[in-house]
């Protein structure tokens, strides 16, 4: 199943979730509110998630984090969904940067990964402490979909909701080839380890 990210579906992904603006060229405004009722209702998001993959070779370990990430979470519907911009992930090496961008990654082509997902094990988000949680959903990368399911933990806290996932994923299985003479420098079984600080927000 191949899957592009444009303006058609980032329209889809503001119309599941909620998000406003981001079509548009407007922007998010982070707004904390003191209604304990309201915050099981409103959503949660961030623009500074991080998605930090690993890549541990027989050469070479390669760590390569993201600050950008977008995270959006629903907690009356308990669902959850992130936009990362493939480009803004950052290298020790520029070569390393230019080959995952044109070699990899294609990010001309495909410039963004997304996942679109639901959260289980959280009995009431108006609750707070730590959940070990189950996420199920469709992660997007280099234009093909997968289902993956993947434990994870939240953290429900004063007008403040902590996510945090680690897990791997096999490039084959996103279509990333790696070059015959780069076997030894890149693995091809990737970790993933994504971590978001979410607050409310408001049009």
């Amino acid at each position: 199943h191949d899957v592009r990210w444009n303006l058609s579906a980032q329209r889809n992904l503001n119309a599941r979730y909620g998000l406003w603006g981001a079509a548009s060229g407007q922007h998010y405004v982070d707004r904390p509110r003191n209604d304990a009722f309201s915050f099981a209702q409103e959503k949660y998001f961030t623009r500074n998630g991080v998605i930090t993959f690993t890549s541990e070779a027989p050469v070479e370990k390669i760590v390569s984090p993201n600050d950008e990430v977008n995270i959006i979470l629903d907690p009356q519907k308990s669902t959850i969904g992130f936009k990362v911009v493939m480009k803004s992930f950052g290298f020790e090496k520029q070569a390393m940067k230019e080959h995952f961008n044109s070699t990899y990654l294609h990010t001309d082509q495909y410039p963004n990964a997304t996942f679109e997902g639901t959260i289980s094990n959280i009995p009431d988000y108006k609750k707070k402490g730590s959940y070990t949680v189950t996420v199920t959903g469709n992660l997007t990368i280099h234009g093909v979909t997968k289902n993956i399911k993947q434990t994870g933990k939240v953290t429900i806290e004063d007008q403040k909701i902590t996510v945090s996932s680690k897990f791997n994923i096999n490039l084959k299985d996103y279509n990333v080839k790696i070059p015959s003479n780069y076997v030894s420098k890149i693995s091809e079984i990737i970790n993933i380890q994504v971590n978001g600080v979410l607050t409310p927000y408001q049009r």
